[in-house]
């Protein structure tokens, strides 16, 4: 199975617009270098970190992929994932939230692609509990990249879930008066 992802962008703190405000306001009121030089300045970093968000968004993509629908209690599940990066723009720290219920699992991870690069890492656990388990969903969010401030960040997140059985199968018996191996009879 493979997913795709689909993004948004998601500005979490207002601060950073109310910071471009109040330096406005001084600038209006007590004009000075001081504060032209802030808001300009202020200004112009998240201008450049929105536009370099915004083609994150359009340019990075998340991907995994499980074989089978089922797995044998004791056996690996293994999951492989894609962080594909198609711009010309680096994503210095993708953080990548598993949501998963399987026990025992976990891929939450960070991960950097650089420009046209395609990063990919394998996931495993081993499955010690019988039941019906899903994978996913996980959302990967990259943050600003050129303020220290609260300010957008794209949020990707896979399509829906998908679920995972976990079976126990019974022992295997050989028959009576079957020899096993290469035992020869006499």
């Amino acid at each position: 199975m493979k997913q795709e992802t689909t993004s948004r962008l998601v500005m979490p703190s207002r601060t950073p617009l109310a910071l471009i405000a109040l330096l406005l306001a001084l600038q209006l009121v007590t004009p000075s270098v001081v504060w032209t030089i802030l808001l300009v300045g202020l200004a112009i970093t998240l201008g450049l970190s929105f536009a370099w968000l915004r083609r994150l968004a359009t340019d990075v993509s998340l991907t995994r992929r499980q074989r089978g629908a089922w797995v044998v209690a004791g056996d690996a599940l293994e999951e492989m994932w894609e962080l594909v990066n198609r711009g010309a723009l680096p994503v210095l720290a993708a953080e990548i939230v598993d949501h998963s219920t399987l026990p025992a699992y976990t891929a939450n991870r960070v991960m950097a692609a650089g420009p046209s690069a395609i990063t990919a890492w394998h996931t495993t656990a081993i499955c010690q509990q019988r039941g019906l388990f899903t994978l996913g969903p996980g959302t990967s969010s990259c943050p600003i990249p050129l303020a220290c401030l609260p300010s957008p960040n794209t949020t990707r997140s896979p399509n829906p879930s998908w679920s995972i059985r976990v079976v126990s199968l019974p022992p295997l018996e050989l028959p009576r008066g079957g020899a096993s191996g290469r035992a020869r009879a006499t």
